[in-house]
């Protein structure tokens, strides 16, 4: 078991984003100790681990509670429109990847261009010297 503290930790999130995870349903309800402590248990936090990946890749929280749901709750239906959602962020993905490669590009361009001008600079000042 660990707390809403070492959780958040482990996963880079708040403290607030899990309690707010817990009160729309996607996490939980998440056990307490004596002292009403959260205490965060494995399956809890493969969860936790599930909502954060679905996050950075883009969904909001009500793509994430219409795609999460428990074994029991598991039919052909829903595991087809949840194929075509994880499709779909990784075609997102795909496209962000792509414009990466070309901002990559444009910065590689831009450092050799700059390297040439400081170049062209050192050897300027170098003949003025002499």
């Amino acid at each position: 078991m660990f707390t809403i503290t070492a959780t958040a930790q482990k996963y880079g999130v708040s403290n607030n984003a899990l309690r707010y995870y817990e009160s729309v349903g996607l996490i939980g309800p998440i056990m307490r100790d004596q002292n009403g402590i959260r205490q965060f248990s494995a399956s809890d936090q493969e969860m936790v681990n599930r909502i954060v990946h679905l996050r950075q890749l883009g969904a909001s929280i009500k793509e994430i509670q219409q795609y999460s749901f428990r074994p029991e709750e598991v039919t052909l239906e829903r595991t087809v429109a949840l194929k075509k959602f994880l499709l779909r962020l990784n075609g997102d993905l795909e496209a962000q990847e792509a414009r990466i490669k070309i901002e990559k590009q444009y910065l590689k361009a831009k450092i050799e261009h700059l390297d040439g001008d400081i170049l062209s600079m050192k050897s300027h000042k170098t003949t003025q010297m002499g």
